[in-house]
């Protein structure tokens, strides 16, 4: 039987965008293996993967998130002492399994400096990217290797898409599962969505922005919001917050779900959150935070998916203007158009005959 390894950086919204494909390659008689952190284990199995743990053998079980992995991984090393470490274990893991294929985290080679090329020593690679390429076009002009960007580029600005040969925008490719809940909210209500992400926790105005919402939907008491929170501090939200009684607050949702019966979702802009609602067909009030979030943001506006409010421009009034704008049906048709263009996109699935070129 023929082995394909997946090395992705341990985060949902790099790890989300590979599960269709692994399914997919399951599905054709090939073993998949990840090779990530143990908190994504049920997520994966429930794929029909494998994993292989990048931590030690007493941390696995243990719930660690964003940089609390890597601080678990190599304790009290910079990123250079990191960087020599993965790219031990890569060398390892290959050594002692046999693999046909390698499927790696660009930014694991840009930010951990894998020497993908001696380290597979003459092993078929392909890269992927969870997010799009920033627009310095200089940076991908000698790209050697092919890379999969799990969005299509039509989401993309113009004159930033890249024409670099081995560079292929590919399918949406959003996760083929949806966390569970238990949790109640009212239909007959328009629904506003509000989610911040898995990496909540980093960003700073966290606090500030849930105040907003909650604010928000004391004056608009005849939607219902539902907040997602992502993985936050404990203490964050025990301080004092008065929520209404149409605001739902929790940390996970089952997000593909309930955009289905969304009418305007505020988000942080990470990719993932971005391509399931356009999937959806849902207009969007972006927030932007960080890394790749600020590019999404605008990406959004000029398409005329939503509208972009950026940090220092945040208050209740403008989140309120620009919600109440999108629930107007201001954005209809341009979310419906690329609506249609993700679905085409994702039921052609171009990345199943590019990875299998390499398989043959």
């Amino acid at each position: 039987m023929q082995r394909i390894l997946f090395v992705p950086l341990p985060e949902y919204g790099h790890i989300l965008p590979t599960i269709s494909v692994a399914q997919y390659l399951i599905s054709q008689g090939y073993e998949v293996v990840y090779l990530t952190a143990p908190q994504f284990s049920e997520v994966i199995k429930r794929s029909g993967a494998f994993l292989r743990s990048i931590l030690a053998q007493d941390d696995i079980g243990k719930n660690y998130t964003g940089q609390h992995i890597w601080n678990q991984f190599a304790p009290d090393t910079g990123r250079g002492l990191k960087a020599m470490r993965l790219n031990k274990l890569l060398r390892t893991v290959l050594r002692e399994t046999g693999f046909n294929l390698v499927i790696l985290d660009r930014i694991l080679v840009k930010s951990y400096k894998i020497n993908v090329s001696e380290i597979v020593d003459g092993l078929p690679y392909l890269l992927f990217s969870a997010s799009l390429p920033n627009w310095k076009i200089s940076e991908y002009t000698n790209l050697k290797s092919p890379m999969l960007i799990f969005c299509p580029e039509q989401l993309e600005i113009p004159k930033f898409r890249h024409q670099c040969p081995n560079i292929h925008y590919v399918e949406p490719s959003i996760r083929p599962v949806d966390d569970e809940w238990t949790g109640k909210f009212d239909l007959s209500c328009k629904v506003v969505l509000i989610s911040f992400g898995t990496q909540s926790i980093r960003y700073r105005r966290l606090l500030a922005q849930i105040r907003y919402i909650a604010e928000l939907a004391r004056r608009q008491s005849s939607l219902q919001f539902i907040l997602a929170t992502g993985i936050t501090q404990p203490s964050m939200l025990n301080q004092s917050l008065d929520f209404p009684a149409n605001l739902v607050v929790c940390e996970r949702v089952p997000q593909l779900s309930l955009l289905r019966n969304t009418h305007v979702f505020i988000t942080h802009g990470g990719l993932g959150s971005v391509k399931e609602a356009i999937m959806a067909g849902v207009p969007m009030l972006v927030l932007p935070e960080s890394h790749d979030q600020p590019y999404n943001a605008m990406r959004i506006r000029y398409h005329g998916l939503g509208e972009a409010i950026f940090p220092e421009k945040q208050t209740v009034d403008s989140i309120e203007t620009a919600m109440l704008s999108a629930l107007s049906g201001r954005y209809d048709r341009n979310i419906h158009t690329m609506q249609e263009c993700f679905i085409a996109i994702e039921s052609a699935r171009p990345s199943r005959s590019i990875i299998e070129a390499y398989l043959t």
